[in-house]
């Protein structure tokens, strides 16, 4: 293993007009040897190995400067910079700190190499006659939706001015100058936007953006925190004005759906509606698979990542986009599986870049049915004479017929005088026979194929309104 660390807590050291030895003992190893550099310093960096007699390592490949906070600065890894295979950097240092210098190998190389530091002298400080320093520690300052002034007083020269703004903050920054009447400067040249540690940003410079040669950039803090931007002159010198234009937040929005209906963040109720509720299936037959749409209905990009299952039952079957743009839509599939029977139930989540919903979740359940579980069902009525809501003579049977044939069971039929009040119970037995008052010889109740006729007899009344309820207990046996 490397005797040295590949982070900020390395034990590995340099100074200037000095040099370290170690070596990269396996693939990917890496040293990390901390300098501290004061703003502005210049310096070079040389690893060398083998061409120049200086170790074994026959590539060797220097893998970037960071700062202080770990990060990589961007321009600073080089391969075969110095002779012949070494490699070199020369590297100015932003502002005052600790750097971190990371020594490698070029592909899976192993050996020995010396890390040697030169000073190259200081980059100039701001004249007497500068308004602003081009650093971290500048004075310049710029408000959101403000405005500040400055001088462009010879070629070459930069002014930084620091903004702090919050995450998704969208910013438009002009640089203005004669052809708005903003100053003197006829041909302005807004030079980058740098982060905390004075790294430029891509994509931040512009000349002539705005209007005529002033130039303008809009940008999206990636972070809350200080920026630093840095204005200046395409050529010539004169006074000019940076304005700061806030343009609103960015900020990405989430939100779930299922067969068309919203799906609420931690909802604990499934249901059929939105395919939350899977239903039921027999054991072993074909899965039951749902497939849920997040959308992203905010003006930034959308981050997805880990969706997962915490639970039995069920499994993603087809995963989310890593991100999903401002408007735009994906879907993920759930399966519920069908090889052991019981109430299913889990939650499904995912992480995304959404504040208020960084991390969105919802129930989910169903049944699988084993061939025990599964109740025989019960006959259809077709008809019933006489039908519902009829007068009747008072001897009337009542005869039911259903879609299948039917016989008796145990239980009770029902019969309800609704007009003068009391009910009688007729216990069914096995022979479809129960006791009558006026005649024991004579059944209530008679079944024959399709057909159960029930004899109400005394209880028909002339004039009162009669129920009759039945209920079924088995396949083809009524009660």
């Amino acid at each position: 293993m490397s005797d040295i660390g590949s982070n900020i807590y390395t034990r590995g050291r340099l100074s200037l007009n000095s040099s370290a030895t170690s070596s990269i003992n396996y693939w990917f190893d890496r040293d990390w040897f901390r300098i501290h550099l004061d703003a502005g310093q210049r310096v070079r960096f040389d690893l060398e190995g083998r061409p120049t007699g200086r170790g074994t390592l026959s590539d060797t490949y220097l893998r970037g400067i960071y700062n202080s906070s770990g990060s990589q600065l961007s321009g600073t890894t080089n391969d075969d910079g110095g002779t012949s295979t070494n490699s070199r950097v020369t590297f100015t240092a932003s502002s005052t700190g600790d750097y971190y210098v990371a020594a490698g190998a070029y592909s899976s190389r192993t050996g020995s190499y010396r890390l040697t530091t030169t000073a190259l002298g200081t980059t100039p400080p701001p004249s007497p006659t500068d308004d602003y320093s081009v650093n971290t520690g500048t004075r310049g300052r710029l408000n959101l939706n403000g405005n500040t002034t400055g001088n462009i007083e010879s070629s070459g020269d930069r002014d930084w001015f620091r903004i702090r703004l919050n995450a998704g903050q969208q910013v438009r920054l002009d640089l203005e100058g004669s052809p708005t009447g903003r100053g003197t400067l006829r041909d302005t040249y807004l030079r980058g936007i740098y982060n905390s540690s004075g790294s430029q940003l891509s994509g931040t410079t512009n000349d002539d953006g705005g209007t005529s040669t002033n130039s303008r950039v809009t940008f999206t803090a990636s972070r809350t925190g200080d920026y630093y931007v840095s204005a200046g002159a395409y050529s010539g010198t004169g006074t000019y004005r940076l304005t700061a234009t806030s343009m609103g937040t960015l900020a990405p929005e989430v939100s779930v759906s299922g067969n068309g209906y919203d799906i609420a963040d931690g909802d604990t109720s499934p249901r059929s509606a939105d395919y939350t509720s899977f239903g039921s299936v027999n054991q072993n037959a074909s899965a039951i698979s749902r497939t849920f749409t997040v959308r992203n209905t905010g003006n930034a990009t959308l981050t997805t990542s880990g969706l997962r299952v915490t639970g039995t039952g069920f499994s993603i079957t087809e995963g989310l986009n890593r991100s999903i743009a401002a408007g735009g839509s994906d879907t993920f599939t759930v399966r519920m599986d069908t090889a052991t029977a019981g109430s299913k139930s889990s939650r499904i989540s995912f992480d995304t870049n959404d504040s208020n919903e960084s991390r969105f979740d919802f129930a989910v359940n169903g049944i699988v049915t084993s061939p025990s579980m599964i109740a025989a069902a019960s006959p259809i009525l077709n008809s019933a004479t006489p039908v519902s809501d009829t007068k009747v003579p008072q001897n009337s049977n009542i005869v039911l017929t259903f879609n299948e044939n039917v016989r008796a069971g145990e239980g009770n039929i029902t019969i309800t005088n609704h007009s003068a009040g009391g009910r009688r119970v007729i216990s069914v037995n096995n022979n479809g026979r129960s006791t009558r008052s006026n005649d024991p010889n004579e059944p209530w109740v008679t079944f024959s194929g399709k057909t159960m006729t029930i004899d109400p007899g005394e209880d028909l009344s002339a004039g009162n309104l009669i129920g009759v309820l039945y209920t079924c207990h088995h396949k083809t046996a009524l009660i």
